[in-house]
């Protein structure tokens, strides 16, 4: 049974493209609504071996920060009625993840949002390497020489911390969100899994409860949940 599966997951896997960076030609975008209500632009790619590749950026509240670099980076024009953008060719980054027990691709811009790093040149590197070695090499013949000794008298008994403002549900129910964001394991999960996985996630922690009624603490407990998916 078990190896059944393994091959029937192996031939799926061996359907999907490869992990890695591809240039896309713009073929298709335009404006849509998800099942839960959520806006996105869908753009369509064509690539270089003629196949397609889809990407949906979708605008909660949530996630509108994030969705707005991503289209800033391919020259939205900021018309959700008419939508166009200025860049026809970009790099694309294709992942794999499993949703549901299937293997899928994920499709992303490869440098949405991200700043190019200049390299270092290897005189700078050298002088810095030197630099490096220089100070650690100082401070172990310090501590060397310097032996750690008792404190003479008892150091004072220590004060508790002042406790810090309770936040407001609205800012624990960010922490909560930015947990679930955050989370290792949802790395590769998309803007719409991510917002379904944010309500199925609250659902499981406080049932049919209105978050209008909320509090700090109950957002606290999502946050929780969120943490160890």
């Amino acid at each position: 049974m078990l190896k059944a599966l393994f091959m029937e997951r192996k031939k799926a896997m061996s359907n999907l493209r490869d992990v890695g960076t591809y240039t896309g030609s713009l073929l298709e975008i335009e404006s849509g609504v998800s099942s839960n209500d959520t806006p996105f632009i869908f753009t369509k790619w064509e690539l270089e071996d003629g196949s397609e590749a889809r990407i949906y950026t979708y605008f909660s509240d949530l996630s509108w920060d994030k969705a707005e670099q991503k289209m800033d980076g391919i020259g939205f024009n900021g018309d959700f009625e008419n939508p166009d953008c200025t860049v026809t060719e970009t790099e694309l980054k294709c992942t794999h993840r499993t949703y549901e027990g299937e293997d899928k691709e994920q499709w992303e811009f490869a440098s949405w949002g991200g700043a190019q790093i200049d390299p270092l040149n290897k005189n700078d590197a050298k002088a810095l390497n030197a630099q490096w070695k220089k100070t650690h090499k100082a401070k172990e013949k310090a501590g060397a020489k310097k032996k750690a000794s008792p404190p003479k008298k008892s150091p004072p008994a220590r004060k508790t911390p002042p406790k810090k403002s309770k936040k407001t549900p609205d800012e624990a129910r960010e922490d909560a969100w930015e947990a679930l964001i955050t989370n290792p394991d949802n790395s590769s999960v998309d803007d719409e899994d991510m917002a379904n996985l944010w309500e199925e996630t609250i659902g499981k922690v406080h049932g049919d409860k209105e978050e209008a009624d909320f509090t700090a603490d109950d957002w606290k407990e999502v946050e929780k949940a969120c943490a160890v998916f």
